[in-house]
């Protein structure tokens, strides 16, 4: 059995290229009524040819033509400039083809098929409405965020196909713009700004030396208990060094600082210690998270949301979405 080659289902007719429900898609948007049978597909290479131009050709190069020429009309319904090197590629192939011309002279098929112009155009016309807002930058728009939606834009199965990895990154960072909007609702402006910032293609590093943050800091309990810990293990000597890895667990540092480094440098003068401390964290997503984890207490359900954001984020990383960077954020305190 033959394989059609718009939508890549089995069809007994080994001669032809399409079928019978696809040939007659492609015949009626040539305007070709009528079609019986598989003898439409003449019909349909003989118009391409007319069309274009290339009357006379030998059967085999006018498939090719017809092929090139519907990828080509598919693509065109794409609005997305993402896909104008697939479009520019096939047009130049569809300039070479002549009497003699084989498959393998035309680049273009190794970029993008038939069917993979079809699932392109289907795909992008199930949510050509997200598109439209992408163009137009319009992030604030949860509402159209469907199960259907995250399930196509973060699977593995769709990320392992060349011509669909434009349009799934587009739809990661609609979806990961979101969450940074979502954030914000929730007063977890850090967090957001994080989130937001990892979004770039190449993001610096991050500096925080005063400012809000640095006071819910001190107010964090792992903190507060962390610094009072090496003061009472430090409490004979005049100064001292100390590194720990702590995680936060208030829900905006719970939500942007993963396996963060604290330094901690003491110098004690008149009973008074003076700290000077580094929090170092590098923003990345490196680890899956098990939903399960969350769902057995109040208090993993409310963390339930940052276990799913985290895994997002862990396949956007590989798909080249979210990119990492070090946060860094120093000032000096006394106790």
């Amino acid at each position: 059995m033959k394989k059609c080659a718009l939508c890549g289902k089995s069809f007994n007719n080994d001669e032809a290229e399409y079928g019978l429900s696809c040939l007659k898609r492609l015949c009626s948007s040539m305007d070709i009524e009528d079609i019986k049978g598989y003898t439409g597909e003449k019909k349909l290479n003989k118009k391409v040819c007319k069309v274009l131009g290339k009357v006379g050709l030998p059967n085999k190069q006018s498939k090719l033509l017809t092929n090139r020429y519907c990828t080509l009309k598919l693509l065109e319904e794409v609005d997305l400039k993402e896909y104008d090197k697939y479009r520019t590629s096939v047009e130049n192939d569809i300039h070479k083809i002549g009497i003699t011309t084989s498959p393998e002279e035309l680049k273009s098929f190794k970029k993008i098929t038939l069917r993979g112009a079809n699932e392109v155009n289907k795909h992008y016309k199930k949510y050509k409405n997200i598109f439209q807002k992408i163009n137009n930058g319009d992030y604030d728009a949860q509402q159209y965020i469907t199960s259907s939606l995250v399930r196509f834009a973060f699977s593995r199965y769709y990320a392992k196909k060349p011509y669909l990895s434009d349009m799934i990154q587009l739809l990661q960072l609609f979806i990961l713009k979101c969450g940074v909007l979502y954030l914000k609702t929730k007063k977890q402006d850090f967090a957001a700004s994080c989130l937001n910032h990892s979004l770039q293609k190449k993001p610096n590093d991050i500096v925080i030396t005063k400012g809000t943050l640095i006071n819910e800091i001190k107010e964090e309990s792992i903190f507060k208990n962390t610094v009072d810990e090496f003061i009472k293990e430090n409490g004979r000597k005049k100064s001292f060094y100390a590194i720990k890895n702590i995680e936060f667990n208030n829900g905006d540092l719970f939500n942007s600082l993963h396996g963060t480094t604290l330094v901690v440098n003491g110098n004690k003068k008149n009973d008074e210690w003076n700290l000077e401390i580094k929090i170092h964290d590098l923003y990345d997503f490196t680890e899956l998270i098990k939903v399960q984890e969350y769902t057995n207490d109040e208090k993993g359900i409310s963390n339930l949301p940052a276990a799913i954001g985290n895994n997002l984020a862990l396949i956007a990383t590989s798909c080249n979405v979210v990119h990492e960077y070090n946060i860094d954020i120093n000032f000096n305190m006394k106790i």
